[in-house]
């Protein structure tokens, strides 16, 4: 199941975290952990038709939508935002 209520803290997280310009190593480290894991393990891999598991409360389209949701905050994050394509 997806959690919204979790998704907005994690987004408002990393939105403050990209305007402060963070750069301590640690904060950063565990920033790119999360991120790896949700786009390896909790999201890719549900794009695998293949896969056993199912977000039950998400549509195709929500899915989509919060996939690259994320791609794009942690992009900013990063500040890799130049190098995706518009």
């Amino acid at each position: 199941m997806w959690d919204e209520r979790e998704y907005g803290q994690l987004k408002q997280a990393i939105t403050c975290l990209s305007r402060h310009k963070c750069t301590a190593p640690v904060i950063r480290a565990q920033a790119f952990d999360i991120f790896s894991y949700l786009m390896s393990s909790a999201l890719r891999s549900h794009c695998n038709p293949d896969d056993l598991f199912r977000i039950t409360n998400m549509d195709t389209e929500q899915f989509r939508t919060r996939r690259n949701e994320l791609q794009t905050l942690f992009d900013n994050f990063r500040g890799n935002r130049q190098f995706r394509q518009p």
